[in-house]
This record gives C-alpha cells, sequence and structure tokens, in this order.
C-alpha cells in the first residue's frame, strides 16, 4: 500500500486497486488444464488465449466492495484413449460479473475445422467432445468463476484496507471499540443483478439523446436493413423473439414481448418498447414467419415510433432473418444498427448456441 493510503484513517476515504493483471495471472493459472474424462473420451482447457475487461476492489469506511466484468477466451483439446490424435476447439465466455449467476454463465463452444486428410480424425468424434466440453467441462469452468470473487478479496485486501492494528492514526468509537475487520459489501446485497448491458440500456447509453428534438421539430430519419443467419429452425428463431420466457434468457432481464396484435412490448427495463402489429406464420410457407412492430427507444423524441419488419426463412443450411426498419432518427442511424447486433443478435446466438459453426 502506497505511503498516501496510511494517512486514510479508520478507512474513512474511497481507495480503490485495479487488479486486471492479477484476475489475468488468475485464470491462466487456475483454468489452465482443467480436464474431465468421461468413458472413453478425456478433454481439457489447453490456455487461456485472452483475458478482457475491468476488475477492481473498493473499499471506503471500512466497506469492500469487488466490481468486475471479465470476458475469457480459452482453447480446449481432446482426445481419444488409445488414439494419439488430437481434436480443438474453443470457449469464449462474454461476461463473468460481480454480478453473474451460475445459471447465466454463457459458454460459445466451438470445434475446429477437422482435417479431412487425416484418416485418425472424424467430425463425428469431434462433435462427441465438443458436446462434452459444452455439457460437462462448462460446469468444472462455472464453479472455478464462482471462487474467483472470494480468490478476488482475499488476496488484494491488503491493499485498500488497513488493519486498525497497522494504523498509527486509528480513533477509537464511542464504545472505545476499533473496528478491526473490514465489511465485505457481498455482490447480491449491493450491486444489481442486472448485467452491463442491460443497465446501458436502461441509462440511456444506446445512443444520442434526442429529447431536443421533440418540442413540434420535424425529424430527419432513415432505414436500416440488416441480414442474419442463425443455425436453429425457423420457429425457435420467431419464439426467441416473440416468447416472453426465452426473451428473458438472451436478454437477460425480465422481457414483455408477444405474438398477439397490437399487444405492447417492452425490453431491456423498458428502454426498448412498442406496439406489435404482426406475428404469425406466413400463411405461403410453413417455414415462414413475419414480425411487424412500432418500436423506438426510451431517449427517441417523444412518441416517435419506428417501423420494424422482420421476415424469418428457411435457408438451406440456416435460418434466414431479413430485417428492415424505417423511420429511424438519423443521428441515430448507426448507433440502432450496431445496438441489434449488441444486443439482440450476439446474446440470442451465445445463449442458444445458434451461432456455432464447425
Amino acid at each position: 500500500m502506497s505511503a498516501a493510503n496510511w494517512k486514510n484513517v479508520n478507512n474513512w476515504h474511497w481507495t480503490d486497486k485495479n487488479c486486471f493483471d492479477w484476475a489475468k495471472s488468475y485464470f491462466e493459472q487456475t483454468l489452465a488444464n482443467l480436464e474431465l474424462t468421461s468413458g472413453d473420451k478425456t478433454v481439457k482447457i489447453a490456455k487461456v488465449t485472452s483475458v478482457s475487461g475491468d476488475v477492481d476492489l473498493n473499499q471506503r469506511k471500512g466497506k469492500v466492495m469487488a466490481l468486475y466484468d471479465v470476458e475469457l477466451a480459452l482453447k480446449w483439446v481432446g482426445t481419444v484413449a488409445g488414439k494419439e490424435d488430437e481434436y480443438s476447439g474453443t470457449i469464449t465466455v462474454p461476461e463473468i460479473a460481480h454480478d453473474t449467476e451460475r445459471e447465466d454463465f454463457v459458454f460459445d463452444t466451438r470445434l475446429d475445422a477437422v482435417d479431412k486428410s487425416n484418416e485418425n480424425l472424424d467430425a463425428q468424434t469431434g462433435n462427441e467432445l465438443k458436446e462434452l466440453v459444452r455439457k460437462q467441462l462448462s460446469s468444472k469452468l462455472a464453479d472455478e468463476f464462482l471462487k474467483f470473487h472470494e480468490a478476488l478479496i482475499s488476496n488484494n485486501l491488503g491493499d485498500v484496507y488497513i488493519k486498525a492494528s497497522d494504523d498509527p492514526n486509528s480513533t477509537t468509537s464511542s464504545a472505545g471499540n476499533i473496528r478491526t475487520e473490514p465489511k465485505i459489501i457481498l455482490n447480491k446485497n449491493s450491486i444489481s443483478s442486472e448485467p452491463e448491458h442491460v443497465k446501458a440500456f436502461k441509462a440511456g447509453k444506446s445512443g444520442l439523446n434526442l429529447d431536443s428534438l421533440s418540442g413540434g421539430y420535424s425529424i430527419s430519419t432513415g432505414k436500416i436493413t440488416m441480414d442474419i443467419e442463425f443455425k436453429a429452425p425457423p420457429k425457435d428463431v420467431f419464439d426467441a423473439l416473440t416468447n416472453p420466457s426465452t426473451a428473458s434468457l438472451w436478454s437477460r432481464s425480465s422481457a414483455t414481448v408477444s405474438s398477439s396484435p397490437n399487444s405492447n412490448f417492452e425490453l431491456f427495463g423498458g428502454n426498448v418498447s412498442g406496439t406489435v402489429i404482426k406475428a404469425e406464420q406466413s400463411k405461403d410457407s410453413a417455414n415462414t414467419f413475419v414480425i411487424v412492430q412500432k418500436w423506438r427507444l426510451g431517449q427517441w423524441p417523444s412518441n416517435h415510433f419506428s417501423t420494424v419488419e422482420m421476415t424469418i426463412t428457411e435457408g438451406s443450411n440456416s435460418t434466414k432473418l431479413g430485417l428492415v426498419q424505417t423511420g429511424v432518427p438519423s443521428n441515430e442511424l448507426e448507433v440502432t444498427e450496431r445496438n441489434w447486433t449488441h444486443y439482440y443478435w450476439d446474446p440470442i446466438k451465445a445463449t442458444f448456441g445458434w451461432g456455432f459453426h464447425v
């Protein structure tokens, strides 16, 4: 601890420590070579390929809080007993945060392309190993992630909190007692359980604030078109967007959505809202679904809605979703298009594994 912090009598002032380097080393040491065997198949984490995000430990008035949001990329390898050749793949964990529950961890598990020239390797075995990683090794990873919070505090506490016995400036309370132990703030009691992207939406950080344009001025608008592919049946993609139970999973927040015409919908704490015009299976094709909505962001001018039209169709190897959005305020075009990907398509693919490709 720096000399300046020794003037922090009774731990009254705010102190903090950037613990990212420690966290990076922690994950590299604890996750590498994590292994699981089932029958004749063994899978393990070969390497932590990247760690990114923020990790901080804070203290004020004797209260200690750990705040972090980390993304991990891992390399896994798998083998079959009696065979020397290895299969390999990757795992991306988009969020390990101070407010993440065990069931909320997402493991985007992929298998590297199998070398077809190697007769000892086959895609079926590779996929079986990938499923072993996704279903069982991921559980062991989750166990390690849940240990991180306590390890972060116990290994770095001395840099933000001064023990009373070590503080020559410490004063006693009216009862004559000195606080000798810090009060550790548990994440469930002190931090919202909402992930960062939901907080961003609620805080109106998805783009520019356009309230100044709502006083009777005409609004310049534009159009967004997008084409997205999912490794899932069209009906499942349709349900992900119209079923509240399913939408709550990928949005990581309470979702009010519906396929009923004229029903209202809300996502991300109400920052995305609107009215369903139509959400139904096409009369011309059993594998085509259409969704039409009046759609707005909370920070758009009052009573201004865009029109969103989504067409979900079955392709040869995937489901294709075509989106056309008209009436988007011109100043919001770029950020709105980016947020469709960041807050809708990427979380849907990661949550249900619909972005997987070999």
